[in-house]
């Protein structure tokens, strides 16, 4: 029986061996699941910060665009009445001769 209970203890060993290096291997193969994932995150999270960042300065450029839009316009309108203003001041002064005549 001596010989039984040792037969018996290193089968159990053995087993618990084998179940600590199935552990160990589960492990390692979550571990670099794992790290895959945060690689996998960590790409994700950069891409979305630069698309970000793109969308960023395509808003600028679109405020700035509307801004020289803006200020074109309002040059345009300025010009129209400094225009408008010329000519009739024109039409003043062409009434105001034919009046002193």
């Amino acid at each position: 029986t001596e010989r039984s209970e040792a037969e018996a203890a290193r089968a159990s060993h053995e087993t618990a061996a084998e179940d600590a290096r199935r552990a160990r291997v589960a492990s390692d193969e979550d571990r670099r699941r794992l790290e895959r994932e945060l690689g996998e995150a960590a790409r994700d999270r950069d891409a979305a910060v630069l698309r970000a960042e793109e969308l960023a300065l395509a808003a600028d450029a679109a405020r700035r665009d509307a801004r020289a839009a803006a200020d074109g316009s309002a040059q345009d309108v300025e010009k129209r009445l400094a225009e408008q203003a010329d000519a009739h001041r024109a039409e003043i002064e062409r009434l105001g001769a034919a009046l002193a005549r």
